[in-house]
């Protein structure tokens, strides 16, 4: 069983591509039940990307954890966008290593697919749990990493928002004619 997404890290839709050959039918329903709780639990803890979390947003994202450790207990296999949102849950759950684990194999999965976009998601991403964990030099040489490859495929949007990163962290060491250089470089894009 293979779960995709489409790719957009705010929503989009978990699909399913079956390989049904040597799955007991048993397994099958199971995998699809499961399928849609993820579904379902990734869509309540993506709309807490707030400040404050309901109760409700915090349970649903443990449940799509607990979804998603199932899935690849039964031989599922996520697509790094997926893991993308799952880190994005564990966070919610204050799971910083968690979270990072899951962005690490999202960035493995997307290096070995070559998708570029993913990679310097991953990235950055990666650069926010470091900055988070105040490990600033891991966080900006993440950030750098996640710059070159949004300017090499001309993600603009992306690479606005790494400046912003490496602006944030000139300006925690005092660097303040870097951060508003690094900020307005941003904000221009």
């Amino acid at each position: 069983i293979q779960i995709g997404g489409d790719g957009n890290i705010a929503g989009g839709d978990i699909t399913t591509t079956t390989i049904i050959q040597g799955v007991p039918p048993e397994k099958y329903a199971v995998a699809l039940a499961q399928i849609e709780i993820l579904k379902e639990k990734l869509a309540i803890a993506q709309a807490a990307d707030k400040e404050d979390p309901t109760e409700e947003e915090v349970l649903a994202a443990g449940e799509a954890m607990e979804a998603a450790e199932e899935l690849e207990e039964m031989g599922a296999e996520l697509d790094p966008w997926n893991y993308i949102k799952l880190a994005s849950a564990a966070k919610l759950r204050g799971r910083t290593i968690t979270a990072a684990g899951y962005i690490r194999e999202a960035l493995r999965l997307f290096r070995e697919s070559g998708n570029r976009q993913g990679e310097a998601t991953a990235l950055n991403n990666l650069g926010n749990i470091a900055d988070n964990r105040g490990d600033y030099n891991e966080a900006e040489r993440l950030y750098n990493e996640s710059l070159a490859i949004e300017r090499e495929i001309g993600d603009r949007q992306g690479e606005a928002a790494s400046l912003n990163n490496l602006g944030i962290i000139a300006d925690i060491r005092g660097d303040w004619d870097e951060a508003e250089r690094l900020y307005n470089e941003s904000l221009a894009i």
